[in-house]
Parts: C-alpha cells; sequence; structure tokens
C-alpha cells in the first residue's frame, strides 16, 4: 500500500491491521500488517467539484493513461491551487466510475470514454446517498 505514502504524510485515513511477530537474523519484533487503509471521511464533493476533477482527468489524461489516487489528488491541488483531501477527490472519481465516465483497466490505466448524451449524477446511487450526509 505504498501508493498511500503520500496521504498517510498529510491527511487523516482509517486504518486496520493485525500485530504480528517479525523473526529476522536472530532479531524477533513486533510489527503491524495493514488490511485496510483508506482516506478518512471529508467533504463530499459538490457539483463545481466534479466538473473540475472531470475536466482535470480529460487533461491528465492527456499526459498519461496511469492512474493512481494520490499521484492524481496531489497534481489536481497543484493545478487548481486548492486543497481537496483524497477522499473528496475518490469520492468524485467512484462516482465516475460508476457512471461508466471512467473506465479502469486492470494494469491500472484509465480511459474516458466519450458519451453523445448528458447523463446526470444523481443516476449514481453513491451521488444520491452522498449528498444526504
Amino acid at each position: 500500500m505504498a501508493n498511500f505514502a503520500e496521504m498517510v504524510e498529510r491527511e487523516n485515513f482509517d486504518l486496520a491491521y493485525e500485530p504480528e511477530i517479525s523473526e529476522w537474523q536472530d532479531s524477533t519484533r513486533l510489527q503491524c500488517m495493514i488490511n485496510y487503509l483508506e482516506p478518512a471521511k471529508g467533504i463530499f464533493p459538490t457539483r463545481e467539484v466534479f466538473i473540475e476533477v472531470y475536466k482535470f482527468l480529460k487533461v491528465y489524461r492527456a499526459v498519461t493513461n496511469n492512474f493512481e489516487i494520490c499521484d492524481f489528488t496531489k497534481k489536481f491541488n497543484s493545478a487548481k491551487n486548492k486543497n481537496f483531501s483524497t477522499y473528496t477527490i475518490l469520492s468524485a472519481i467512484n462516482i465516475f466510475r460508476e457512471l461508466g465516465f471512467i473506465k479502469f483497466n486492470s494494469d491500472k490505466t484509465f480511459d474516458l470514454p466519450i458519451f453523445d448524451k448528458k447523463i446526470s449524477l444523481n443516476n449514481s446511487r453513491t451521488f444520491r446517498l452522498g449528498n444526504k450526509i
């Protein structure tokens, strides 16, 4: 889970782990094996944030088709002079994925399908539930 290292350094996160004994070179130590790590709940994205994130996805896709959430969040915040949490950006990305606006491939690359009609964010169950919080 090294891809979350930057997030862990700069924002809150939820973590689940199991303690484990590590024995190496005649030394016994306690270590924590991480089972679950994700950004802590933050601000749910507004419609304006969805627009900004999607526009930036198009720019980002023109440069690379590799997607890693911490890198994307860092570049988005830098380019937009914002300070959105990984949770906020990841929420938008997950809703885009649910609606088919973004497709992730098994090799950690992504595509942005082209649509010929408008699709409402309200078609996403996650969006509808998130707006009620």
